[in-house]
């Protein structure tokens, strides 16, 4: 594809921004509904892969489902003469990668305050059962305003089966690649937790925790090998550093399990650095319990969470195996005897085996369901979640709770979040074929509002009828939602040359192609007959629509000009001030212009003589206030 191609013949292709393994991407212009999109073109080499682009279809279709603001969003997918294209959301502004060449790294704060936001776009991905597979700074937009978007949902999905066949094709996501993705193993939402700890890791350093001279040998790497201690790079809080490590944990049983789990985290780091801590105790920091192991993520490093999780796993590092199972077996068993003796009891009358402390339930009134959720974890209690149709609290987020901020309750209480759906959904109505007025009372009706109004020619349609509208009818949407739509313009066509026409001609050559005499005016031209069109409005050339009128200026009979000398005589009246500011104006056929301006005392007898024109006036003013008149 080249540049100013009209693909679909609705997309302008301006030019190309951005190109990779699998496809280019262009920043166009949508034609339709009159706005800047950007396009991805699917590479040649793909498009005779049938499995693939049968993927490539479901996958940035479902992708199109996708509606979150940290996701860039999908309006159309398409193919034209074997061209397959996705039409996204053109964000202004640069990528993660291109942010951390151009400052090298980022400070901390910043670096997890965009790491929250990318956890937030995959959260709402996984919950809808789709997996990113390709997370990595280049598939990070940031807009001008700060804003983080995820692209490439979908696509990275349909390429995975494709890749191995096109080795350059995961050169540029290796780097970002979890262990199981290089292991051809089943990959799930812990894959793309560890690809963004990678992300978070160059953040961080501006560097990456693995390169080689291929992708097979960095591939290894990610399977074999530790990353390098980010204290090697750059001084950091134990606390940020343990994060990372976790997201990178090569096992994914001992990784974090979801990224609610890591933004918990990273939201606790975030309020420890703005309160200035950069060293904390244990008793500060949330735990998690992750497959029945206890880590607390925030406080151990490397070294500690290695032995943790190997520990966990029955294994000894120094001695024998055997015995350490064998170990392990004793303790379970006696764990169970306690159990199902009086632990079990107990359990049933405080519900938390024996512990009966009380705990005051937090505000979450106004947070997002997953911080609500993390802050109630925090205090031990549990989250029940009942959705509500809300036009004034964002979809997402806690519109009230039960029981009440600051209640006291038992540990393990269930506390209950009334969690917005946003507007209610309605119905999008058919406005083709109607007029403005009609379509707006359609959309009022629907509870929806009409956006953008734009005109383009349509053969066969009536001029001022709705030709298209920005959302397909019939589709489900919320109330309050803007529809945009593209009105029949009236056909249009060229002005014709009107000048040195007489009235008579040039109104027959008008009706001749179904346009109208406008104005006539008369203006003074010595180049054109007189009574022949001077000027044109619109001018030849230009457009105007079938039916519409020209308004024309014809040349008039030339005055002759006739010189004169007139005396102008003035008297400044006494008793004013100092200084009298005396001005003398003339305007003739040669136009307005001062011939006189000085500066008088009160009494002063003035006579001038000046050289007019043709007809016209002289005027005279006194400290700016006109004090006399005299015609020519």
């Amino acid at each position: 594809m080249r540049e100013n191609h009209v693909l679909a013949g609705r997309y302008q292709l301006l030019e190309k921004i951005g190109s990779g393994g699998m496809a280019d991407v262009f920043h166009a212009h949508d034609l339709v509904l009159k706005r800047d999109v950007a396009i991805k073109i699917l590479k040649n080499q793909f498009t005779d892969d049938a499995q693939f682009v049968n993927r490539f279809r479901q996958e940035a279709q479902a992708a199109a489902r996708l509606n979150h603001p940290h996701i860039v969003a999908i309006y159309d997918v398409g193919q034209q003469d074997g061209c397959y294209y996705i039409v996204m959301e053109y964000v202004a502004g640069e990528t993660l990668k291109d942010m951390i060449s151009r400052r090298r790294s980022l400070p901390v704060a910043e670096a997890l305050e965009i790491t929250l936001q990318i956890a937030q776009a995959l959260h709402f991905a996984h919950q809808n059962g789709l997996v990113h597979c390709d997370i990595k700074p280049a598939n990070i937009l940031i807009d001008r305003y700060g804003r983080v978007r995820v692209a490439d949902f979908g696509i990275a999905r349909a390429v995975s089966s494709a890749t191995m066949a096109h080795t350059s094709s995961i050169v540029g996501s290796v780097h970002y690649l979890s262990p199981e993705q290089a292991r051809g193993s089943l990959v799930d939402a812990r894959s793309d937790i560890y690809s963004l700890g990678v992300a978070l890791y160059e953040m961080l350093s501006g560097k990456l925790p693995f390169t080689g001279d291929s992708a097979v040998a960095i591939a290894v790497k990610h399977l074999q090998e530790e990353p390098r201690p980010l204290a090697d790079h750059v001084h950091l809080p134990q606390f940020v550093e343990a994060i990372v490590d976790r997201a990178l944990t090569k096992d994914v049983i001992y990784r974090y399990q979801s990224v609610e789990q890591l933004t918990a985290d990273a939201e606790k780091a975030l309020q420890l650095l703005r309160q200035g801590k950069t060293a904390v105790g244990a008793e500060e920091l949330p735990t998690q319990f992750i497959s029945g192991v206890r880590h607390n993520t925030m406080v151990i490093d490397r070294r500690q969470f290695k032995s943790q999780k190997t520990a966990a796993a029955g294994v000894e590092q120094n001695g024998d195996g055997r015995r350490g199972r064998f170990r392990w077996l004793i303790l379970a068993g006696l764990l169970l005897l306690l159990l199902a003796g009086f632990g079990t009891g107990m359990y049933l009358v405080y519900g938390n085996f024996w512990s009966a402390r009380d705990v005051v339930v937090p505000d979450v009134v106004g947070k997002d369901a997953t911080t609500a959720i993390a802050m109630l974890q925090s205090e031990k209690l549990n989250a029940s979640i009942s959705e509500q149709v809300n036009d004034k609290v964002k979809p997402g987020f806690v519109i009230s709770q039960d029981p009440p901020a600051g209640s006291r309750v038992k540990e393990q209480r269930r506390i209950t979040l009334y969690i917005s759906k946003g507007a209610e959904a309605t119905y999008v109505p058919d406005l083709r074929g109607l007029g403005k007025d009609e379509a707006v009372n359609m959309l009022t009706q629907a509870g929806l509002l009409l956006g953008r109004v734009s005109e383009r020619e349509s053969a066969g349609d009536k001029p001022g009828t709705v030709i298209d509208q920005s959302l397909r009818a019939n589709s489900q949407t919320t109330k309050g939602t803007t529809v945009d739509i593209v009105i029949s313009a009236a056909s249009r066509m060229s002005v014709p040359d009107l000048r040195g026409l007489t009235v008579g001609d040039a109104r027959q050559k008008l009706e001749g192609m179904k346009l109208k005499l406008g104005n006539v005016d008369e203006v003074p031209a010595d180049s054109y007959p007189v009574g022949t069109v001077v000027t044109q409005k619109p001018l030849a050339g230009g457009e105007i629509p079938v039916g519409g009128t020209v308004d024309v200026a014809i040349a008039r009979q030339a005055q002759p000009t006739v010189s004169r000398q007139t005396v102008v005589v003035v008297d400044v009246p006494a008793g004013g001030t100092a200084r009298q500011t005396v001005q003398i104006v003339l305007t003739d056929n040669d136009g307005r212009r001062v011939v006189y301006d000085e500066v008088h005392k009160p009494g002063d007898h003035i006579e001038k003589t000046v050289q007019t024109a043709g007809t016209g006036k002289i005027q005279v003013f006194i400290n700016g206030t006109l004090v006399q008149t005299q015609q020519i």
